[in-house]
């Protein structure tokens, strides 16, 4: 790795930070993103697949501590790279695509509202109100995994990342608080120490090993109990502006939601909010 981007990814990291402050402050970021470290870590994992700072934050998502990347945005980079596709099938029922490779592969992948039943997919309120963008983003991630295109290597959409089950906690014998600092202590010294002593092509890999924990930590505490939290009431405000401005009335808005707007969830919140800026009828 060249020196050009170490400096870029570490010297760089204060004046991150401080433009994600401000960005954060200013509301004009995504819901989801709510802390400086979350838009760092966006930031940077745009810049890894070729994005400006804003389009990143646009296309790219915290989902359980992880940046994943829409179905949309995957597709239009898979295009941008040379690659073709077409909708053979495109309904509330079932999502066909046909797939050709940059390097002339080609595929089909399929996927049906059966397939998400069995895999336990439709359960989810998101699923039963949209099926057809469902189907739509389920069928671009796993074509694009089977044509074998790199940019979808360990990439998923934030509806897969939310399905993914977290791994079972390790259970240990409780130490002690000193105990368990003087570890956590050595190990930070122990990687910088390695960074100042491997070669260049290592040690961006410490910073960011070092940055990653840090925005996890962040993460953490900042998603912590809001799973299942309700929306704010400035959140309700903005909800309200959106259906205005699409031309719904406040009595088909509420016969579609089945609740008052007050008993929205975080988790349900984003997926509401574009529904309702379509102006299409409530159905």
């Amino acid at each position: 790795m060249s020196t050009a981007l170490q400096i870029d990814v570490a010297g760089d990291l204060p004046a991150l930070f401080e433009l994600s402050k401000h960005l954060v402050e200013s509301g004009f970021l995504p819901e989801h993103i709510k802390k400086p470290g979350q838009a760092v870590a966006i930031i940077l994992a745009g810049r890894e697949l070729g994005m400006p700072p804003m389009r990143a934050l646009r296309a790219l998502t915290m989902v359980k501590g992880k940046v994943v990347e829409s179905a949309d945005s995957q597709l239009a980079r898979f295009k941008s790279e040379g690659g073709k596709a077409t909708f053979t099938t495109l309904t509330e029922e079932a999502a066909e695509l046909h797939l050709t490779h940059p390097n002339g592969d080609e595929h089909t992948e399929k996927f049906t509202m059966a397939d998400a039943k069995r895999a336990g997919l439709t359960a989810n309120q998101t699923w039963q109100k949209y099926p057809k963008a469902m189907l739509r983003s389920r069928v671009i991630t796993a074509g694009l995994k089977s044509v074998g295109w790199d940019g979808a290597v360990g990439n998923y959409d934030p509806e897969e990342a939310k399905e993914i089950a977290p791994p079972q906690p390790v259970i240990q014998m409780p130490r002690r608080l000193s105990d368990r600092r003087i570890e956590e202590d050595a190990a930070d010294v122990a990687a910088i120490d390695r960074a100042a002593q491997t070669p260049d092509a290592y040690k961006d890999l410490d910073t960011l090993a070092l940055l990653e924990r840090s925005v996890a930590e962040v993460n953490a505490k900042a998603d912590e109990g809001r799973t299942n939290s309700y929306i704010t009431e400035q959140q309700r405000k903005r909800l309200f502006g959106i259906f205005k401005a699409s031309g719904h009335t406040q009595e088909q808005v509420k016969a579609w939601l089945g609740k008052s707007s007050k008993e929205i969830t975080q988790h349900e919140y984003d997926a509401i909010c574009e529904r309702l800026a379509d102006p299409a009828p409530l159905v």
